[in-house]
């Protein structure tokens, strides 16, 4: 949407707009009758969370983002602060297209966008990281924007799809060097909404989707059109899901075994991807999620990824 060299002269800084006399309300401010919105940088997001950085708003640019406490995510009311603020006009006015005439020939009309890191590596924990965002936000150029023209819910089928752990395996085969590029991306292999929706998994998939986004006020808008497009039966939240660590691991990772059963992985395969020491043997030199391995193995005592994500296999019955 911006990008961050060419059009630094439009962001302001939290002591430039206090320093003009704007007045702040949550995350946004307000400056002659002009509504200054967040800048979103790819930092700032991770799998399933729109909430994953914030920025001091004292003192100089740190080297490194703050990630929320955890009190901070379970606080549904919560907001992050960005380090640059974007006039909203000049939002609005990267939503639409127009023709020579002024005609309008293309218009962003949901509350809500997607957009996913440029930043990347085959080598780290997750290569292809993407989340939803409110739709009254900036975008660096440090994360792209996907438009999912289809509607909220084939976005929602495409959020589980490509934030899952053997759709990540897929992108680590492309990807080379510290780019997610658009020349990338349109390699992807991804599976259409049709799919997705005649496997029988559909509502398994949106209703884990929902709970994991939706933990915060911020994507009411995205959360409200979802439920416009759903079935009545689908069983969606009706207030943001409050954030817990183990229950959103259980959730991913049945979305993780869902996602390898319908791109055909037999139970070997996914054994593979997630542990090639378990298919190959001990001292297997091949390597898939062996940060993510070694990370959980550190903090949690278990590989807890590989554990849940077999669990959730046998639980549908994929072993079968």
């Amino acid at each position: 949407m911006l990008n961050m060299s060419t059009a630094s002269y439009l962001f302001k800084t939290y002591s430039q707009l206090i320093n003009e006399g704007a007045e702040l309300k949550k995350n946004k401010f307000l400056l002659n009758n002009k509504t200054y919105v967040p800048l979103y940088e790819g930092k700032m997001i991770y799998l399933y969370n729109h909430h994953f950085g914030s920025w001091p708003i004292q003192g100089e640019r740190p080297n490194t983002i703050v990630t929320p406490s955890l009190q901070d995510l379970q606080d549904i009311d919560n907001c992050i602060m960005p380090w640059y603020w974007v006039s909203q006009d000049e939002v609005e006015n990267r939503l639409i297209k127009t023709d020579k005439d002024g005609n309008i020939i293309w218009e962003w009309k949901h509350k809500w966008l997607i957009v996913f890191r440029d930043v990347t590596s085959s080598i780290t924990e997750r290569t292809f990281i993407l989340s939803p965002i409110p739709d009254a936000c900036g975008v660096g150029n440090s994360a792209t924007l996907l438009f999912v023209e289809r509607g909220t819910m084939p976005g929602a089928l495409l959020l589980g799809m490509m934030s899952s752990l053997v759709f990540d395996y897929t992108t680590r085969q492309k990807i080379g060097g510290s780019h997610a590029s658009i020349s990338f991306v349109k390699q992807f292999p991804v599976l259409t909404p049709e799919q997705i929706s005649s496997s029988g998994y559909e509502q398994d998939i949106v209703e884990r989707v929902a709970r994991l986004c939706w933990f915060n006020h911020d994507l009411d808008g995205w959360m409200e059109e979802l439920r416009e497009e759903c079935p009545k039966e689908y069983d969606l939240p009706e207030e943001p899901v409050i954030w817990d660590e183990e229950q959103r691991a259980v959730w991913q990772a049945e979305l993780d075994a869902i996602f390898a059963h319908l791109y055909g992985l037999t139970t070997e395969d996914l054994r593979y991807i997630l542990d090639p020491e378990d298919v190959c043997g001990k001292g297997c030199i091949n390597e898939t999620f062996r940060v993510l391995k070694e990370r959980e193995l550190r903090e949690l005592g278990e590989y807890r990824t590989k554990r849940l994500v077999m669990e959730a296999w046998d639980k549908f019955g994929f072993d079968r």
